[in-house]
């Protein structure tokens, strides 16, 4: 039941005037181990297109389990 399914996702977050305020960009992967248990792992990034200044990058690893 091993299987890897990839991820991919993209935020642009606009204002009244049609401006970007946030730009956001993530990837990830998920890992079947069994029927009802998967990894996780995720990583992305966050700017803040207005002012460029503040800029985030995160990153995520977990287990996943159905009952």
């Amino acid at each position: 039941m091993k299987a890897a399914t990839l991820r991919f996702g993209m935020v642009d977050r606009k204002n009244d005037t049609n401006n970007t305020i946030v730009d956001r960009t993530s990837f990830g992967v998920d890992y079947a181990l069994s029927k009802r248990t998967t990894l996780v792992a995720e990583f992305g990034s966050t700017k803040q297109a207005v002012s460029g200044a503040n800029k985030e990058t995160d990153s995520f690893i977990g287990v996943n389990h159905s009952f």
